[in-house]
């Protein structure tokens, strides 16, 4: 006897049983257990790193933290930002005292000194040709 299955129906030695090897449906079971799921996520900071706490639909709550990494090297520094506008311009000085008599002082004092150079030299120069 050979027995095989054909478009989904036994066949044996060649003749078609049209019989399934799936068998009938059964009857629907009964329905599961309400699921529990997320019903709020906070993230808080701690000391140590993020604080994670879950609240589920049942009531109760999980909660974990979430570490602090260790800072990671410097980086390159960037590249030179665009020059500002020009800003506004100030508010105007108040008016200086007349220097003159200070510019008079000054001159007098350059013209001494370089009298006393011409007189060092003069002297300098009849004293050798006098040796």
């Amino acid at each position: 006897m050979t027995v095989t299955i054909i478009d989904g129906t036994f066949w044996i030695n060649g003749v078609d049983t049209g019989i399934s090897p799936e068998g009938q449906p059964g009857a629907p079971g009964e329905d599961g257990q309400d699921g529990v799921g997320i019903e709020d996520i906070t993230f808080t900071a701690g000391e140590d790193g993020t604080v994670v706490t879950i609240t589920l639909t049942n009531g109760t709550t999980e909660t974990f933290t979430i570490p602090n990494g260790t800072p990671g090297t410097p980086g390159t520094p960037g590249a030179d930002g665009q020059d500002g506008a020009v800003g506004p311009a100030g508010p105007a000085g108040q008016d200086g005292e007349d220097a003159g008599s200070g510019i008079a002082v000054a001159s007098i004092v350059v013209s001494v000194i370089a009298l006393l150079g011409a007189g060092a030299v003069a002297y300098l120069a009849l004293r050798k040709k006098n040796n």
